[in-house]
């Protein structure tokens, strides 16, 4: 059996070669799952595999963020590192390379340096476990530095994104409102109402923010929108 460490699968040498087959851009998906005969119990197993990778390929990425984050911070740091690969500015080598290569919002960049440079100590597979949410707020209150991060690092693992968020404001570590549900009134014409409702339904923006709840999505176009001031902000 072949395995990779990376991605943390076990395949036997027919599953990858299958898998390999699947992802082949030149074979069009009829003609690697024929419609007919169909023999089910295998079409199941292929689904199995294909399932395995993407959650596999899912964890990866999300383990990277923090990673990422931290060449984000050295590049801040070291503004040789970008320019000598022919960005003038940090912001351009954000959005032009990083952002690009990445498919994320430049808020979504900001908040994996953010935590790289507040929780240098979080592993990977920290990150993972506790999800972007809770590892965000964690970044937005404490440092790994902080005596008491231990104990607030335990908080946001024995609780869910929500929870943790409440504990916050509880304990007045966060301003306290985000937790508070509110509806928005914005008196617009039908041509916005219609962009508006295709825009939150579009996967590329799901993708972007991590997330299809038209709340978050609000929040992250509100925040591109502030580099309209400040288009070098760091």
């Amino acid at each position: 059996m072949s395995q990779s460490n990376i991605l943390d699968l076990t395949l036997t040498e027919s599953e990858g070669e299958l898998l390999a087959e699947f992802l082949q851009s030149e074979v069009a998906l009829a003609e690697a799952i024929p419609p007919r005969p169909v023999d089910l119990d295998r079409c199941w197993e292929q689904l199995e595999i294909c399932l395995l990778a993407l959650d596999k390929a899912q964890r990866l990425v999300a383990k990277l963020k923090p990673v990422i984050g931290r060449f984000l911070r050295i590049a801040k740091d070291n503004p040789e590192f970008y320019l000598r690969k022919g960005y003038p500015t940090y912001e351009k080598f954000l959005t032009n390379y990083v952002g690009a290569a990445m498919n994320m919002s430049r808020s979504v960049l900001y908040e994996c340096r953010t935590i790289a440079e507040n929780l240098p100590d979080l592993t990977p597979e920290e990150y993972w476990v506790l999800g972007s949410t809770k590892a965000k707020d964690l970044a937005r209150f404490t440092k790994s530095s902080d005596p008491s991060f231990g104990r607030y690092l335990q908080e946001a693992k024995d609780r869910t994104a929500m929870e943790f968020r409440q504990w916050c404001e509880e304990q007045k570590l966060i301003e306290a409102g985000e937790t508070v549900p509110v509806v928005i009134v914005i008196q617009a014409n039908e041509k916005v109402q219609k962009m508006w409702n295709e825009f939150v339904e579009m996967p590329e923006v799901h993708s972007k923010v991590g997330t299809s709840n038209h709340g978050t999505i609000l929040e992250h176009l509100i925040m591109e929108g502030y580099y309209w001031t400040t288009p070098e902000r760091e």
